[in-house]
């Protein structure tokens, strides 16, 4: 049942099915006129890391499907430690990281990376459901707020490698 789900939500997403019991970011993000604006450019972005950190499978399979057409090398991260360990291990260019996440959160998360002298330097946008509390998160180098276009994230990616 998962896998014929997942299908349908993949076709759906190539615009070949009915989308009408998607997740209302999964639609939007589907819309050709939005999915045009995140085009790969090679040879700039192919090269650079981002590691994705979202609790949410499906959240983070669109985040990173957009990421990955817009030339981005993706590794992924379901929870705050696992991103930890992902983000010390693969030395990624960037953190993409939802704050709401079990465990260890993602303002814990990014602090501990900011300690660290492998990752200090590591540029972290923040995901957040919570409007309004943007400048809570002031250590964050980008905060943006879900829903968020996955063509959004991508330009704000790029814009941070001023690609």
């Amino acid at each position: 049942m998962a896998n014929i789900l997942r299908s349908k939500r993949l076709d759906a997403l190539a615009g070949t099915d009915d989308v009408s019991s998607l997740p209302t970011r999964l639609i939007i993000a589907s819309t050709p006129h939005r999915a045009s604006h995140a085009r790969a450019r090679p040879g700039l972005a192919s090269r650079r890391c981002v590691l994705l950190v979202d609790d949410h499978r499906d959240t983070r399979a669109l985040y990173a499907m957009s990421l990955k057409l817009a030339g981005f090398r993706v590794v992924e991260a379901a929870v705050g430690v696992q991103a930890l360990e992902r983000a010390f291990g693969e030395g990624p260019d960037i953190i993409v990281m939802d704050l709401w996440l079990p465990v260890l959160d993602g303002t814990t998360a990014m602090r501990v990376l900011r300690r660290d002298e492998r990752t200090s330097h590591t540029p972290i946008i923040a995901l957040t459901a919570h409007s309004g509390e943007e400048d809570r998160y002031a250590e964050f180098d980008v905060v943006l707020t879900k829903p968020c276009l996955p063509t959004t994230l991508s330009e704000h990616v790029y814009k941070i490698f001023a690609l």
